[in-house]
């Protein structure tokens, strides 16, 4: 039975996120750096079959600083939107809520969740 191939993707995806400037992006929430930061978070795999490939949806937060007035937080997560349109290769997943503009993550070492916007993209393994 072929592997499922997750890791590799995530980190194909990471490298892809730091090229275009998200220096902090990291699926190891642990790893996340603010202020560039994207967190990868997988969800879901469809379409795997026992010859392997499928599609790999996840979750990106693009993070924002938690010390942002509202109009500077609403313009660094609108650039982040913009960034992540420079790639090729993504495609919006398939779901109800493809792009939440109320998302807020708590990462390790902060005492209060981040406001996010939350893309949700599938990638092919």
């Amino acid at each position: 039975m072929p592997a499922l191939q997750i890791r590799p993707a995530l980190e194909a995806l990471r490298l892809a996120l730091v090229e275009v400037g998200f220096t902090g992006a990291h699926y190891d929430p642990e790893r996340v750096n603010l202020p560039a930061a994207v967190w990868l978070q997988p969800r879901a795999v469809h379409g795997f079959t026992l010859a392997g490939g499928g599609t790999l949806t996840v979750w990106l937060y693009l993070l924002a600083g938690d010390g942002d007035d509202h109009g500077a937080l609403l313009s660094k997560l609108d650039d982040s939107l913009l960034g992540i349109g420079e790639l090729e290769g993504l495609t919006l997943a398939d779901t109800e809520d493809q792009i939440d503009l109320t998302a807020a993550v708590l990462l390790p070492g902060y005492t209060t969740p981040l406001p996010a916007y939350r893309l949700a993209i599938d990638i092919d393994l």
